[in-house]
């Protein structure tokens, strides 16, 4: 299991902190550390990383760096760290 905080873009733009845990090939977000109950959850079969350069500056300075999942067949998740 590997876990650590990671944000995920708002639909006004802005970065929510969530709270990311890989375990086997399951993906899961959640609002915070320790919670038992998961916001969001992603089967990383057949899935892959895309290079993305991808850096983002908020209004208050803070930069994020983009990874970028790619789930086949057309859909893909943005996780800034």
């Amino acid at each position: 299991m590997h876990e650590g905080q990671c944000f995920l873009k708002t639909k006004t733009d802005n970065y929510k902190k969530h709270w990311m845990v890989i375990l086997g090939n399951e993906l899961y977000f959640y609002k915070k550390k320790g919670e038992t109950e998961h916001k969001v959850m992603h089967c990383l079969s057949g899935t892959y990383l895309k290079e993305t350069s991808e850096e983002v500056k908020d209004s208050k300075g803070v930069t994020y760096y983009a990874l970028k999942i790619v789930i086949p067949p057309n859909k893909s998740r943005l996780v800034f760290f």
